[in-house]
C-alpha cells in the first residue's frame, strides 16, 4: 500500500517549549498534560487565546536547576498542537495535545515570560506528516513481549483495543504510555523508522522482563 502525503502545514520555526522529564507525545497521538506551573500556564493560554496553537514538548536530560542554569533538554522533542485547554473535577489545569511533527533543537533562545523557547526545524522528520499506510513490523513478538513486561510490571491493559490498533497506532501509543524510563523514551521518539520503533521497544520490555527475573533469582 502506499502512503498518502498531504501538503506540509507551515510549523513554526520558533516554538514554546514545555519541557516535561519522562513524557514524550508521538506524532498522530493524543496526550492530556497537566500543568502545575504558573508560567507554563500563562504560556498555554496565550496560545490558546492566540493564532499560534502549537507548543514543543521535550524532555528535559537532567533535573538540575539553580535558578541561574537551566536544565538542559534533549534535541529532539515533538510539536503538539493544543485541542483543549481547561480544568479538571479536581481544579487541576489539563492541556489536550494531539502530537503532529517531531522536531530538532536547534538554538534555545531567551526565556519570555518566564517560558522557554528555541528555534527548531522539523527537516528530518518528514514522515511524521504523511498518514500512515500500515506496514510491517514483528507485531507477534512485539505483544508477547507487552505480556511479559505487563505482568512483570503489575500492570493490566485493554487487549481487545490492542489488538484491534493499526501498527502505527499502536507503536505510538505503547511509547508514551509504557513506564519506560527518560533515556529510553527518548530513544523511541528518535526512532528513524516505524521498524526501528519497533525493534527498540520490543527489546526494551524483554531486558526489562529479563533483568526482573534475574533480580528474583538473586533474591532467593
Amino acid at each position: 500500500m502506499q502512503e498518502t502525503t498531504f501538503q506540509t502545514p507551515d510549523f513554526p520555526n520558533v516554538l514554546p517549549l514545555l519541557p516535561l522529564r519522562g513524557v514524550i507525545l508521538m506524532p498522530r497521538t493524543f496526550l492530556p498534560v497537566p500543568i502545575f506551573d504558573a508560567a507554563q500556564a500563562a504560556m498555554v493560554a496565550a496560545c490558546v487565546e492566540g493564532d499560534n496553537k502549537y507548543i514543543g514538548l521535550v524532555q528535559p536530560i537532567s533535573t538540575l536547576f539553580d535558578g541561574q542554569v537551566l536544565a538542559p533538554l534533549f534535541s529532539t522533542g515533538c510539536l503538539g498542537k493544543i485541542i483543549e485547554f481547561g480544568k479538571t473535577e479536581e481544579s487541576t489545569l489539563i492541556v489536550m495535545l494531539k502530537g503532529i511533527c517531531r522536531f530538532d533543537v536547534l538554538e534555545e533562545l531567551p526565556p519570555e515570560n518566564g517560558c522557554r523557547q528555541a528555534r527548531v526545524s522539523y527537516d528530518a522528520y518528514p514522515g511524521d506528516v504523511v498518514e500512515k499506510a500500515d506496514f510491517t513490523i514483528d507485531r507477534d513478538r512485539l505483544l508477547r513481549s507487552l505480556k511479559s513486561y505487563l505482568v512483570n510490571n503489575n500492570l493490566s491493559a485493554d487487549w481487545e483495543t490492542l489488538e484491534k490498533a493499526s501498527n502505527d497506532q499502536l507503536l505510538n501509543v505503547l511509547s508514551i504510555a509504557c513506564p519506560f524510563d527518560v533515556r529510553e523514551k527518548q530513544a523511541l521518539l528518535e526512532s528513524r523508522n516505524p521498524q526501528e520503533q519497533s525493534r527498540v521497544m520490543t527489546a526494551l520490555m524483554e531486558m526489562a522482563v529479563l533483568d526482573r527475573q534475574a533480580s528474583s533469582e538473586t533474591c532467593h
